[in-house]
């Protein structure tokens, strides 16, 4: 019985509120109030690779990882890894958008042309500013990562 009547008088509460008008999220330009918004913060990132060799060429088709991390090193753990292929020039520019607060990118290039793999850690350079609400700017980085062939194919 006692549940019923807390029921029916939260349904009644709730009933005058909404037609009263009553809003939960309200700003008439204090910004002392919260505005509740809608979405998810987000941040567009931009990264340059280029995979050499120890002669300085280019290293066509190169598969290439990128993983974002935070200063340390460590992987996020709710970003993916992106897999990305070099052109004919070894260099390839991959962009992205997701959720912000990415510090670092390590790209780790995969035996795919006979060289030894490498990686790089690049930090992130903030290159264009957030609008205050959702959108949180724009990131940059530049990897450059030399190959070297394997001791025994010297």
């Amino acid at each position: 019985m006692k549940t019923r009547t807390l029921q029916f008088f939260n349904y009644l509460l709730t009933l005058v509120l909404s037609v009263l008008g009553i809003q939960s999220c309200k700003n008439d330009g204090n910004d002392d109030e919260i505005l509740c918004m809608y979405g998810q913060p987000y941040a567009d990132f931009s990264i340059d690779v280029c995979v050499m060799n120890e002669q300085g060429q280019g290293v066509p088709n190169e598969k290439v990882l990128l993983r974002p991390c935070d200063e340390k090193g460590n992987p996020y753990t709710y970003n993916y890894a992106d897999t990305i292929y070099t052109d004919s020039t070894g260099k390839v520019n991959h962009k992205f958008e997701t959720f912000p607060g990415i510090w670092a990118i390590r790209a780790v290039t995969l035996d795919e042309s006979g060289y030894d793999n490498d990686s790089v850690q690049v930090k992130l350079e903030n290159v264009k500013k957030g609008d205050g609400n959702w959108y949180h700017g724009e990131y940059y980085g530049k990897a450059e990562l030399t190959l070297k062939r394997p001791l025994d194919d010297k």
